[in-house]
């Protein structure tokens, strides 16, 4: 049986079938960003310029974020990956993963979606990575978002790479 992948990148069988479809993306950060918690505990956006490779049902758009376009609801993986320094000794940073939807346009950030690790010197570069698991339907946005256990932490984000995949299929 031989598979073709259409226009809509979906896979078909020679009998005109859906086999499966791509379904993914990653995004990484062009250039270090400074990122600044003002209030400890509180999650704040990493901005910077992010870039893109789609594979498809997603986007990237303002905000930044990530826009799901797929028509049925699935379930994702999403592989947060971060590099940064901050300006305080002894500090806790988590990163996470925070979405909005449709239903509900306010952030949400679950705590099974945070990972927490600690920055033991000041502006010495440490990395992380959590892995968050979501059920992603049309129209839902997907933002990373940092924190600190101190307020007024400038954590300096020197690499942030994100990958989404399909987790069942």
């Amino acid at each position: 049986m031989e598979m073709k992948l259409n226009d809509n990148k979906v896979i078909v069988s020679d009998s005109g079938e859906v086999e499966a479809a791509r379904s993914g993306v990653a995004t990484y950060l062009s250039e270090p960003t400074l990122t600044t918690v003002t209030e400890a505990g509180t999650f704040y956006q990493v901005l910077g310029p992010f870039v893109s490779s789609i594979v498809g049902r997603f986007s990237l758009v303002p905000g930044p974020s990530i826009l799901y376009s797929g028509i049925d609801p699935l379930i994702y993986k999403v592989q947060l990956n971060f590099s940064g320094s901050s300006n305080w000794a002894g500090s806790t940073i988590s990163i996470g993963a925070a979405r909005n939807t449709a239903l509900n346009p306010e952030w949400q950030i679950e705590n099974g979606w945070i990972m927490p690790f600690f920055l033991k010197n000041i502006n010495q570069v440490y990395t992380g990575s959590s892995q968050v698991v979501m059920e992603l339907t049309h129209g839902d946005k997907i933002q990373f978002v940092l924190s600190s256990d101190k307020s007024n932490n400038e954590i300096m984000v020197e690499a942030f790479t994100v990958t989404i995949r399909r987790f069942f299929h």
